[in-house]
């Protein structure tokens, strides 16, 4: 009797040891994810792709999840979702087993260019102004955008491009605070 409970208790540890490492296998082979947006707010319904066919997205928490198998060495990842920055990852190695990553908004975006301006940092607002305009796909931010890419080349001291953007923008836009912004560069010049 007792051969049989220590051989049976034997048998179920050598099973429990191997279906541990096969669960640990089985884990490694999932990527599961967060997504936040710029006020570390969880990000529901953001697209998830590997080498543009989407794959999955994120649930009400942000949370997502796929089969590691999915990626190739040279995968393409990439999570997007309208009026956010789009982030991509190439390359399978770079993709860990969890990932935490956050997606700013256009308007955030925005914000974070007119800091730059204000602070004197040029090339940072025109970095953040680039990420704006490609996470506005919808052209609902296209006035702010165009005022603070006119903003930029002003204080560049790019007049010529300046006005012709101001020219463009009051066509199209016919917005009382691109003409007075044009008059003012004249009087300057």
């Amino acid at each position: 009797m007792k051969k049989r409970f220590f051989m049976f208790f034997t048998a179920l540890a050598v099973f429990l040891f191997f279906e541990g490492c096969a669960s640990i296998s089985k884990k490694e082979q999932t990527v599961n994810g967060v997504v936040y947006d710029g006020d570390n707010q969880c990000l529901s319904d953001a697209g998830i792709f590997i080498d543009g066919k989407k794959i999955s997205e994120t649930d009400t928490y942000g949370h997502f999840y796929f089969n590691r198998a999915l990626l190739k060495q040279k995968s393409l990842f990439t999570v997007q979702k309208s009026g956010y920055e789009k982030i991509e990852i190439c390359g399978s190695e770079e993709i860990s087993s969890f990932l935490y990553l956050t997606m700013f908004s256009c308007s955030s975006l925005i914000e974070k260019s007119m800091n730059a301006l204000l602070s004197g940092n040029i090339s940072e607002a025109e970095v953040f102004l680039n990420k704006a305009a490609k996470a506005d796909s919808e052209k609902k931010q296209d006035k702010s955008i165009v005022m603070l890419d006119c903003l930029i080349l002003y204080r560049q001291k790019r007049y010529e491009e300046c006005i012709k953007r101001l020219v463009e923008a009051c066509n199209k836009y016919g917005d009382e605070s691109f003409v007075k912004f044009r008059e003012k560069l004249n009087e300057e010049r």
